[in-house]
C-alpha cells in the first residue's frame, strides 16, 4: 500500500508550527518530547485537541494510574485547573510554564462530579474501577460493590431518550440520575456485541437481534423527544476540516469527499446517533442498548452507516430489514462514507504511533464506500478504523 503520510513525529512538528497559540502542543502530542518532559514513558489513552485553544491527553503511568496532561492558550484555565485540583487534595505540576499534569480524579471539568460523589475518597474514586476516561469530558466507572456502571460527565445529561425507548418495550438500559452530571446503570451482560470470542453463527444471530431492535427505535415517532436534526452537510464538512487541520496534504481529498457525500435521503427518524456493536450489551441470547447520549433526528441510514463503518456484522442489516426497516442502497453508501470520514481521525485521538498513515487509510476507506465498493447495502465494512 502506497502512503503519502508523514511519520507521527513529523506530523506533530508541522502541526505545532501552524498553531503558535499553543507553544507546548508538541509536548502533549509527541511521545519523545512528552517522555523527556515527564521523566517517564506514559501510554496515551485519549487525546483532545482544539486548535488555538487547548490540547489535553489522558495518560496511563507505568503503575497503572491515570493522569491528564494539558496546555491552554488561556493562562486563566491553567490557574483554574490548579485551584479545582487542590479542592480534592491534588497538586498538579508544571512540566513547562504553560503545561500542567495532574491525577485523573482532579480533571478541571470533572472534579466537581468526582468530589460530590466520592468526597474524601475522591483520589480512589471510592474504590471503583475506571473503565474509560475522556479528559475534560467523562469518566465511566465500574462500581463493583453495587454492580453498577457510573458515568460522570462535564455537562448535564438526561435520560429522556432511554426512557422513551423503554416505554416502547425496547431492550435499553435506563440510567438512574444521581445528579445532573452523574448517572448510574445496572452492570448487565457478559460483554458487548463487538467483543471477540464468539462463533460466526453466534455473532450473526446476535447481530440480527440488534438489527431488529434498531428497526424498533426507528419506528418510534421522532417528535416524542426534543432532539436536534442531523446536519449532514455540516457534519461532513466538520469531519473534513478535522482531517485537514491535522494533515493538510489530505485536506483537498477530505473536503472533496464531504461535498460528494452531499445529502442522505430517507425519512427523519429517532436515531441512536452512535450505533455500533459496542453499544449492544449481550447476555446469552439477550441484548440491551446503551449510550444514547448522541441520539438525534436523522435518516435511518445514518445509524446503519455508523454500524458498517465500525466493522459490524452484516447480519445486522438483515435483522433490520426483517423487522420492517428499509435499507436504501444509495443512502447507506453515503452514510457509511460519512461515518468513516467522521471516524477518520480516531487514530490521532487514541494516540496510535502511526496515526497519520491510519488517518490516510480511513479517508481511503471512506472514498471506497462512497464509490460503492461493491454491494455496500449487503455487507458492512469489515476493516475496523481505530
Amino acid at each position: 500500500m502506497i502512503t503519502t503520510a508523514p511519520s507521527a513525529a513529523d506530523a506533530v512538528a508541522s502541526l505545532a508550527l501552524r498553531d503558535d497559540a499553543l507553544p507546548d502542543l508538541a509536548l502533549i502530542l509527541d511521545e519523545e518530547q512528552r517522555s523527556r518532559a515527564l521523566g517517564a514513558s506514559m501510554k496515551v489513552e485519549r487525546v483532545r485537541y482544539k486548535p488555538g485553544a487547548a490540547a489535553v491527553a489522558a495518560l496511563r503511568a507505568p503503575d497503572g494510574d491515570l493522569h491528564w496532561l494539558v496546555t491552554y492558550s488561556d493562562p486563566e484555565k491553567l490557574r483554574k485547573s490548579i485551584r479545582r485540583a487542590e479542592r480534592v487534595g491534588a497538586h498538579p505540576t508544571r512540566p513547562s510554564p504553560s503545561t500542567l499534569i495532574g491525577p485523573a480524579y482532579a480533571d478541571r471539568l470533572l472534579v466537581g462530579a468526582v468530589e460530590r460523589l466520592f468526597a474524601a475518597e475522591s483520589s480512589t474514586f471510592g474504590g471503583t474501577r475506571v473503565l474509560r476516561y475522556n479528559p475534560l469530558r467523562r469518566f465511566v466507572l465500574h462500581d463493583h460493590a453495587q454492580e453498577r456502571v457510573l458515568k460522570l460527565t462535564a455537562h448535564p445529561q438526561t435520560a429522556d431518550v432511554a426512557d422513551v425507548l423503554a416505554g416502547h418495550g425496547l431492550p435499553v438500559l435506563v440510567p438512574e440520575r444521581l445528579a445532573d452530571d452523574v448517572w448510574a446503570s445496572t452492570w448487565w451482560g457478559e460483554s458487548d456485541l463487538g467483543a471477540p470470542g464468539r462463533t460466526n453463527a453466534e455473532e450473526e444471530l446476535l447481530s440480527t437481534i440488534a438489527g431488529a431492535v434498531l428497526a424498533g427505535i426507528h419506528s418510534i415517532p421522532h417528535g416524542t423527544v426534543a432532539l436536534r436534526h442531523l446536519d449532514v452537510v455540516g457534519t461532513a464538512r466538520g469531519a473534513a476540516q478535522a482531517v485537514s487541520t491535522l494533515l493538510p496534504h489530505l485536506g483537498c481529498r477530505a473536503r472533496a469527499l464531504a461535498e460528494r457525500i452531499g445529502r442522505i435521503d430517507g425519512p427523519p427518524v429517532l436515531a441512536h446517533g452512535d450505533w455500533s456493536a459496542d453499544q449492544v450489551l449481550v447476555h446469552g441470547g439477550d441484548v440491551r442498548i446503551i449510550d444514547l447520549d448522541r441520539a438525534t433526528i436523522a435518516p435511518p441510514a445514518y445509524d446503519l452507516g455508523h454500524y458498517c463503518a465500525a466493522g459490524g456484522h452484516s447480519a445486522m442489516l438483515e435483522g433490520y430489514r426483517s423487522a420492517g426497516g428499509v435499507v436504501d442502497d444509495d443512502a447507506l453508501r453515503r452514510a457509511t462514507a460519512l461515518a468513516l470520514l467522521e471516524r477518520a481521525i480516531e487514530p490521532f485521538r487514541t494516540g496510535h504511533p502511526a496515526w497519520p498513515a491510519r488517518v490516510e487509510s480511513n479517508v481511503r476507506y471512506a472514498e471506497r464506500a462512497l464509490e460503492g465498493a461493491p454491494a455496500v447495502a449487503d455487507r458492512c465494512v469489515r476493516e475496523r478504523t481505530a
